[in-house]
């Protein structure tokens, strides 16, 4: 006999069921609410039945039981759920055949994990881990191919390229070995290769676009677009009240006030400027806001305005150490919430809880995703630092919009900070012996074309001496020369085999020190 649990909290399905049902003798449990879906989902020998919408229901389900389930929606609804490697069978496009639906429930109950040809990826790991199974599987489409595996649950391939690989792919069961990131949980996977939510962008011009409620972000690229740096407004036109975080560049200004123009508001709107860290063209940009505005102050730590005054501005200057309780209110009711980090110039900022801005910290580069990690290993000072500075998220239980200075605004969830806890960053690696480094620039070489090889060379040959297309010798320290490599390869390449090289660079055990691009 089947039985199916319905989560249905509209009541629209169950009544469409519950004839089928009686007459074939199968056995159907509705549920409305997910407090009486996640109870009844702990009993064995079910099949769960769910709109597409519960989908994160659904993981939280799986925390408990290795829980098969078949979702309904409308096509648009589904097709991000086919990225975490559902099948046609375990998806409904509304409206539906009832005897249909009945059949596709059955085959999920009967089918054994290794019929992943019929279930597809997620659903039979459902099942191999139900089972207690070690299967392993091979994701092959246009020649990216990626192995999976369910005991420890884990892949060879980043979560993002599984994802984007996955809704047309073909999967296979395999006997190689998988070799690569695992994870705590079959929820947490399926979490990973979920399409992330960017935030809604409005683009208004070259480098400046609206990300949300009267929230603006002007932006600069930097080393054929691997690096981004932003600026953010935050406008209040009914209470005539702006506030900056970040300097950006000395064209700026000009920016802005075109911008509060549009807005119907006054260039003296713009009250503060927030720094989340110090910034070379931060001097000249704050001398024209405040020939643009007379009522403009900049809030920042104590070091970063003693690096200001020593520049020789003398406009209103708060540290954020003298703001008490480390609060302001602003006069729309809204609350900034500023965390002075461990390095003594940064700091983060938070508004209504909602949104944080930060320096470095939660930064990437002009991607989104796992290079998010891969900008930590390279511009933080150590894993314990950066450890440190992710405990003012501390009880973090739900999303926030993330405006970092550095890379694209994202949506940042728990699971991202608990990736980067531990993770190893800066001088928890040993400085390169000349050798290892040789060793490896030789290897990053052989993936470079021709032209790119000879454009890196270029820039490099004063510090080291180079045989054909290899490193033979240095002129200069191994830390040097990094530096200089790691500095030229954003301009040599594009951005992505920047990052492509990037990723390949970071797998080695050393140091890396940040390039000196002004970051």
């Amino acid at each position: 006999m089947l039985r199916v649990l319905l989560y249905d909290p509209s009541d629209r399905v169950a009544p469409l069921l519950r004839d089928v049902f009686e007459v074939t003798g199968h056995e159907l449990t509705v549920v409305t609410s997910p407090e009486a879906f996640l109870e009844t989902a702990r009993r064995d020998g079910l099949v769960a039945l769910m709109p597409a919408s519960a989908f994160e229901l659904w993981l939280e389900a799986l925390e408990k039981n290795p829980l098969p389930a078949v979702f309904l929606a409308e096509e648009e609804q589904l097709r991000p759920l086919r990225s975490v490697g559902l099948s046609e069978l375990g998806l409904v496009t509304l409206p539906f055949n009832p005897l249909e639906l009945l059949n596709k429930l059955t085959l999920v109950a009967k089918l054994p994990a290794e019929e992943v040809n019929e279930l597809g990826l997620a659903l039979s790991m459902v099942k191999a881990i139900k089972e207690k199974k070690d299967l392993r599987y091979e994701v092959v489409k246009d020649g990216v191919r990626c192995l999976v595996g369910t005991e420890p649950v884990r892949s060879s391939c980043s979560a993002k390229k599984l994802s984007s690989v996955l809704p047309e792919a073909r999967v296979s069961l395999t006997d190689e070995e998988v070799e690569g990131e695992s994870y705590p949980s079959l929820s947490a996977f399926f979490k990973a290769l979920l399409p992330k939510r960017a935030p809604a962008v409005k683009k208004l011009g070259e480098g400046v676009a609206q990300l949300g409620e009267q929230l603006f972000v002007f932006w600069r690229e930097e080393g054929n677009g691997a690096f981004r740096k932003n600026a953010y407004l935050k406008a209040f036109p009914e209470h005539g009240y702006a506030f900056l975080v970040g300097a950006g560049s000395p064209r700026l200004p000009e920016l802005i006030k075109g911008l509060l123009k549009e807005l119907g508001m006054h260039p003296e709107s713009l009250h503060a400027v927030v720094l989340t860290e110090p910034e070379p063209y931060a001097p000249e940009t704050l001398r024209r806001l405040q020939r643009m505005s007379s009522r403009v102050g900049v809030i920042a730590r104590a070091k970063a305005g003693s690096l200001l005054r020593s520049s020789g501005l003398s406009l209103r200057f708060r540290a954020v150490e003298d703001v008490p309780f480390l609060r302001a209110s602003l006069p729309s009711g809204s609350v900034l919430r500023f965390c002075p980090l461990i390095q003594e110039d940064a700091l983060a900022l938070f508004l209504d809880e909602e949104l944080l801005f930060t320096p470095k910290l939660l930064g990437s580069f002009n991607e989104e995703g796992e290079l998010v990690e891969l900008f930590h290993r390279l511009f933080f000072p150590s894993g314990g630092y950066l450890e440190r500075s992710l405990a003012l998220l501390d009880g973090l239980e739900k999303e926030l919009l993330v405006a970092p200075l550095w890379g694209v605004p994202y949506r940042l969830e728990p699971e991202l900070v608990a990736k980067l806890r531990g993770l190893k960053a800066g001088t928890d690696y040993e400085l390169p012996s000349e050798e290892q480094l040789k060793e490896a620039v030789n290897e990053l070489f052989v993936f470079l074309t021709d032209e790119e090889l000879e454009t890196v060379k270029g820039s490099l040959e004063p510090l080291a001496e180079f045989k054909e297309e290899e490193l033979a010798a240095l002129y200069t320290s191994p830390l040097v020369f990094l530096q200089k490599l790691l500095s030229v390869l954003p301009y040599a390449l594009t951005k992505e085999r920047f990052f492509e090289l990037m990723e390949k660079l970071a797998r080695y055990p050393f140091y890396l020190p940040p390039p000196l691009s002004g970051l």
